[in-house]
């Protein structure tokens, strides 16, 4: 299921995203086709907030009352329809990246399509956050997005591994917020050093590989020593200094090296190599270091 919602009712929130969904009433439900497995916001929690929302898969529906979460697969064909016999129907949906949801897939399947009551516990309080973003008069009044995103993500992965344990879907403990974090790291380091030639390498476009804000990408690399433009350019000039050394590369100019790593500027290279090496790169190719 992958609602679809008018503009200007979606909020992004670092990582993650919150929109509004009020389905047609039927009795014309809207059926969306499938996207990929791999969709960047696969998992979709939902939370019923005004009147009774029927939610419809195949042949099959669920009726959820106000109150009512209920978690979603957008690789799923599935549409949704009010009833309005208990006034207008609305939901608040949380779009969860896959890679940020460390619960098992086949643990969410088993969750998926069926109405679980907010009930005191994680449930209730992420109900709770969720019904704060019900009034969209008040989101440009938000500041620290990227920490309310945070903060959803954890709710929705507690409530999530709650509802998977409870039901003997997981057979062990889930990473805390602090590995998920750097294993999101250790993703974008593997995706930078795989791209280091690509001239349009940047904190944007790095973050948009990983459907991520470029703020919290700044705060995964808060732990490092370097900012994110400071670690691409020191690996980049790692790998132009190896290439350097490197005496079956010596038939290649100093330049064509610092293209190759993501320095179009033959000038700019030379700089930065000497202020990481003390050297200019032409002199370090004729008398390499360790």
């Amino acid at each position: 299921m992958n609602m679809c919602v008018a503009d200007g009712q979606r909020l992004r929130l670092g990582g993650v995203r919150v929109s509004v969904l009020r389905p047609p009433a039927p009795p014309s439900p809207r059926v969306p086709q499938p996207v990929p497995r791999s969709a960047p916001e696969r998992w979709q929690v939902a939370l019923v907030v005004g009147g009774t929302m029927r939610f419809e898969r195949n042949r099959d529906a669920v009726d959820c009352e106000s109150g009512d979460l209920l978690l979603y697969d957008a690789a799923a064909p599935s549409g949704a329809t009010a009833v309005l016999a208990k006034g207008p129907a609305r939901a608040v949906i949380l779009h969860l990246p896959e890679h940020l949801v460390p619960v098992p897939g086949h643990a969410l399947s088993s969750l998926t399509a069926r109405p679980i009551p907010a009930r005191p516990g994680p449930g209730a309080l992420l109900g709770g956050f969720l019904r704060g973003f019900a009034e969209e008069a008040a989101w440009p009044r938000l500041s620290e997005t990227g920490r309310l995103g945070s903060a959803a993500v954890d709710l929705a992965v507690a409530f999530l591994a709650h509802l998977a344990e409870a039901e003997g879907l997981l057979q062990e403990g889930l990473p805390s917020a602090r590995a998920r974090q750097e294993a999101l790291l250790r993703e974008v380091k593997g995706f930078v050093l795989r791209n280091l030639g690509r001239e349009d390498l940047s904190p944007a476009t790095i973050a948009a590989a990983h459907h991520i804000s470029v703020r919290y990408l700044h705060q995964l690399f808060q732990r490092e020593e370097l900012t994110v433009r400071d670690w691409v350019r020191e690996r980049r000039l790692e790998r132009a200094r190896a290439d350097l050394a490197d005496a079956s590369l010596a038939e290649r100019g100093v330049g064509e090296i610092g293209r190759r790593w993501g320095f179009p500027d033959g000038a700019a290279f030379s700089r930065a190599f000497r202020k990481a090496y003390g050297v200019p790169p032409g002199e370090y190719r004729r008398h390499p270091r360790p």
